[in-house]
């Protein structure tokens, strides 16, 4: 069972029935070596993000809670969303973007102390253990979710079709083609269709490289995807 700080009984009043469902789950189904704070100031700003889960090998998840129904939500994009709460239209952030602000501010914070980052290598000064945000919808399934095509405004993607487009440091999706990607490295990559790679006046060398993963989808007929093995 893991520790929820404060306690449950100190902070149930104000909490909302999503949160208190989502801290009751927390709380007895993940494993004693997990912390979780509700709703406390971190970071510089004083962030107050509804949870922060932590555990000393597999880091750390920021969560955003929302009572919203679907019929709560009335129009939404990456950056803002337009919802009727009470009957009186306002607009907020997207709540994904607004886990991922939070997440960022608990980042930054956590930088400071040098026992938590890595000392040397390609990323000296970042944290040495991973880190995530995400977003609980207590009063919408999954399947009303991507009905309604939400998860298609959840992720921003950011296109560089030369150098210089994008801020390679910015919390996207990159798309490029492997001539602008070359010399950058990732964690995560998806290489898709290699069977129609490279592309006329390209390099199958020039091309980004995966730290972590490297997923690739293979169509086609071509050399290089036959020296993967396919």
């Amino acid at each position: 069972m893991a520790t929820l700080i404060p306690a449950l009984s100190a902070c149930t009043s104000r909490m909302t029935s999503g949160e208190r469902r989502v801290a009751q789950r927390l709380e007895d189904k993940l494993d004693d070596d997990y912390l979780l704070w509700y709703d406390v100031p971190m970071g510089p700003k004083n962030a107050h993000p509804d949870f922060c889960v932590m555990h000393p090998r597999r880091g750390i998840l920021v969560l955003e809670v929302k009572d919203w129904k679907l019929s709560t939500i009335q129009q939404a994009d990456k950056q803002t969303w337009e919802i009727i709460p009470d009957g009186i239209p306002k607009s907020v952030i997207n709540p994904l973007e607004q886990a991922r602000q939070y997440a960022h501010q608990v980042v930054n914070a956590l930088e400071r102390d040098a026992q938590l980052v890595q000392a040397d290598g390609a990323h000296a000064g970042k944290l040495a253990f991973p880190w995530i945000y995400g977003v609980v919808f207590t009063n919408i399934t999954r399947k009303q979710f991507e009905a309604a095509e939400l998860h298609q405004r959840q992720m921003p993607i950011e296109m560089r079709r030369s150098p210089g487009d994008f801020d390679p440091t910015s919390d996207t999706i990159k798309v490029m083609t492997m001539k602008v990607s070359n010399g950058l490295e990732f964690p995560v990559m998806a290489l898709p269709g290699v069977g129609h790679m490279p592309a006329p006046g390209e390099d199958e060398k020039e091309a980004a490289r995966a730290t972590q993963r490297l997923l690739v989808t293979v169509s086609g007929d071509c050399g290089f995807g036959a020296r993967l093995g396919t």
